[in-house]
């Protein structure tokens, strides 16, 4: 016996569905791809123009002198001024990097393979600077995206549960962070001991 009407339309409506399904996961899949294929042209972009950037290296040379003489300044220090100016350029440029990676703007882990350990050790290096700075300014978020990511990438296992989740949603997830903060920077404080 052939089959019956009802049974047709209830066919064609699961493959309409199927197709349906079939077309929402393809153009989310795609898009995830493009932003995925996007941070990484935007990160090369910024890695390569960081490589090229004149005063980036002469502020990185700088900071490098200043801080294996173990002369790190006082910041209301007027003798100390050009010193100050020069770890905050590095400072605010690994905090825009920081900022960048935790918004999903670039990607985490071609920065992390590139700068992974001068961003980590110019923040524990400064550590006292920029804990002396948060005091003076009373503000105690400045240089916060570099402390986040510093501390991120020291205590990150290279694979976790939580990974596939920030893959799907196109950056890392900030978790407790604000709630953990004294607990992060005591992290920070001890990893910082350790290489003084």
């Amino acid at each position: 016996m052939g089959a019956s009407l009802q049974d047709v339309v209830v066919d064609q409506g699961i493959a309409i569905l199927v197709t349906a399904i079939v077309a929402v996961t393809s153009i989310f899949l795609t898009g995830v791809f493009n932003r995925r294929l996007a941070r990484k042209q935007h990160t090369y972009r910024i890695l390569e123009k960081m490589n090229d950037w004149e005063r980036f290296d002469q502020a990185f040379l700088r900071a490098a002198k200043i801080i294996q003489a173990r002369r790190i300044p006082k910041m209301n220090c007027t003798e100390d001024e050009e010193d100050c100016d020069t770890l905050d350029f590095i400072l605010n440029y690994y905090e825009f990097i920081a900022a960048a990676i935790l918004s999903g703007e670039v990607e985490e882990e071609l920065v992390r393979r590139v700068e992974e350990s001068r961003m980590c050790r110019v923040y524990l290096r400064l550590i006292d600077y920029i804990f002396q700075n948060r005091v003076a300014r009373q503000n105690e978020t400045i240089w916060e995206h570099l402390e986040l990511i510093t501390f991120r990438w020291l205590t990150k296992s290279k694979v976790s549960a939580p990974d596939l989740v920030e893959r799907l949603v196109g950056h890392p997830l900030h978790q407790n962070f604000h709630n953990e903060r004294d607990e992060v920077r005591g992290f920070l404080m001890h990893e910082a001991q350790k290489i003084r």
